[in-house]
């Protein structure tokens, strides 16, 4: 059965969006790093479990940092051929 959030998610993909509904992070950076070269990588587990919102395009990482840092309150680091998320407080 599909419900109404799978049916989004299948909706953004073919207009060339990733939507997030209270995803846990780790499982929203898996779905967002096969669309990209640059990768996501959580420091820690621990944030990985954190929930996370919000509709990105594919590919758009420069959206995603700032999610990952005005919405969820990350620490992120990034360069041309990665991004690191990490606590604020490690």
């Amino acid at each position: 059965m599909v419900n109404e959030a799978d049916v989004r998610r299948i909706e953004g993909w073919r207009a060339g969006k990733l939507n997030f509904d209270k995803q846990p992070l780790r499982l929203a950076v898996e779905e967002f790093n096969r669309y990209t070269n640059r990768k996501v990588f959580l420091a820690s587990a621990d944030i990985g479990e954190l929930p996370v919102s919000g509709v990105l395009e594919i590919g758009d990482v420069d959206s995603l940092i700032l999610l990952l840092r005005e919405s969820i309150g990350l620490s992120v680091e990034w360069s041309e051929k990665q991004v690191v998320v990490k606590s604020k407080w490690s």
